[in-house]
């Protein structure tokens, strides 16, 4: 949870910066495709479920720099981010934790 939220924290703040930098080094003289299959999904997480889908999905499937570069982009409120990502982290943590608790108890490690 503390690793998430420290990576969360670091990107909302430098996020301008990053947007800048990255527009520097990947400018393209070819057209390039809009409509990718990495877009539509993020596109559609975000019509159906909005940014609880996005905190949701994080950990699970989006890496935490991923998710929270989405929520950025999508021009979601900082705040909003943060809280909504910490409460997932602190689900997904908990999910882990008992998950690997009863597969020990069952592998009798």
């Amino acid at each position: 949870v503390l690793g998430m939220m420290l990576t969360n924290i670091v990107i909302m703040t430098l996020s301008g910066f990053l947007k800048k930098t990255a527009s520097l080094f990947f400018k393209n003289k070819k057209k390039r495709e809009v409509f990718t299959k990495t877009n539509r999904f993020a596109i559609k997480v975000r019509q159906r479920v909005g940014l609880w889908g996005i905190a949701f999905l994080t950990p699970a499937i989006f890496t935490p720099p991923i998710g929270v570069i989405l929520a950025v982009a999508f021009r979601y409120d900082r705040k909003e981010i943060f809280t909504k990502m910490l409460v997932s982290a602190i689900v997904w943590g908990l999910v882990m934790v008992f998950f690997f608790y009863y597969l020990k108890a069952v592998l009798n490690f």
